[in-house]
């Protein structure tokens, strides 16, 4: 199978494109773990060629924000889980619920620490989770 611009992508795959009988040259990922043979036997054949890949792309800094920003929204469905639930939310104490609050609120702030979105501090979150 004829393939061509092999990149790596960060992700442990590589990236090429494969050329198709019918529709030409199509995108591909080839990996080592793929549940499809062609692409373990891909991936092995490019490894194996001793062709130049090309490393993978450095993120940029709206890639990397927007991967911050997405654990920030994903840590902020976890809590508003609790905080939007008025049963859960009254079982806690006031001064659990103010923890809870400040939480949620240096979470939303994120995005506005000195060094974002290269150097982030999570604040701690203030429950025990299971």
């Amino acid at each position: 199978m004829n393939v061509k611009s092999a990149r790596y992508n960060g992700n442990g795959t590589i990236d090429c494109e494969i050329e198709h009988p019918v529709y030409g040259w199509i995108p591909f990922t080839a990996s080592p773990d793929d549940q499809e043979e062609l692409g373990r036997r891909l991936f092995s054949e490019i490894i194996g060629s001793g062709d130049e890949i090309a490393p993978c792309p450095p993120k940029t800094e709206e890639q990397v924000a927007r991967e911050v920003r997405r654990e920030r929204d994903s840590r902020l469905q976890e809590l508003d889980k609790i905080v939007s639930n008025p049963l859960r939310w009254a079982s806690y104490t006031t001064e659990k619920q103010n923890e809870l609050s400040e939480y949620r609120q240096a979470l939303l702030d994120v995005p506005q620490q000195e060094g974002f979105p290269y150097e982030v501090k999570w604040p701690e979150h203030p429950l025990e989770l299971i």
